[in-house]
């Protein structure tokens, strides 16, 4: 992200990367909370796709936290973390952290941690 001073109003330009999220959703959230600084407003959102080029270590590290989301012990350890944040949320939000939400809490980080990934072995 870079700022630019125009006078006094600041314009922002927000550079992103990713597969998930496009240009209209990061436009939205970027646009909410500049809205509410006084004298910034956002200029242009570029939004790219990372450079997928696989690797055949990183897709092994991948499968290999996928096959530990059956281990009873790793279960046991995500479910007392999510029950940790759940405590420690707004109670607004803990629904988000429910214990019938962690297979896909996970998943979600494992796609996340394998973009990441992938996306350092592209640069």
């Amino acid at each position: 992200m870079t700022a630019q001073s125009l006078g006094r109003d600041i314009a922002v330009r927000l550079s992103t990367t990713s597969d998930r999220y496009g240009t209209e959703l990061v436009t939205e959230l970027a646009s909410e909370v500049l809205d509410s600084i006084n004298g910034v407003f956002l200029d242009k959102v570029k939004s790219a796709p990372p450079v997928s080029q696989s690797s055949a270590e990183t897709d092994d590290l991948v499968r290999l936290m996928q096959e530990e989301l059956t281990e009873d012990g790793f279960r046991q350890a995500a479910l007392q973390q999510l029950e940790e944040l759940r405590l420690a949320m707004p109670s607004e939000i803990t629904d988000e952290f429910a214990e019938d939400r962690l297979d896909a809490l996970l998943e979600e980080a494992i796609a996340e941690v394998s973009l990441n990934l992938h996306a350092d072995i592209s640069q």
